[in-house]
């Protein structure tokens, strides 16, 4: 769809499903990843990563490295440049149990 209108400002790719919310409180895992924002400016691509949660020490390097990398996957399909980089997560935090060497 990028293709066909470069410019719009529509392209979000959800990874949320609304069955996740019958998962809250449960022992189901509820994906912590809400969905990419696409956008081509200046000729490059840039994406926008929004994330309701994210546990930094376990999750938060491979979560930024995969976003990144998707975002170069559709860079080259589209023949484009990488452009910025945005990540919004509402809940950063790091476990009682994992805080010793982290800060």
């Amino acid at each position: 769809r990028l293709q066909e209108d470069p410019h719009s400002r529509q392209m979000f790719l959800s990874l949320w499903r609304p069955e996740d919310s019958t998962k809250f409180g449960g022992i189901s895992r509820v994906p912590c990843t809400l969905g990419y924002y696409f956008q081509i400016r200046r000729g490059r691509l840039d994406i926008t990563y929004l994330q309701r949660s994210a546990d930094f020490v376990t999750h938060f390097t491979n979560d930024v490295y995969l976003a990144h990398r998707l975002q170069e996957y559709v860079a080259v399909r589209l023949r484009l440049k990488t452009g910025n980089f945005c990540h919004w997560v509402g809940s950063l935090h790091v476990f009682k149990k994992d805080l010793q060497g982290v800060f």
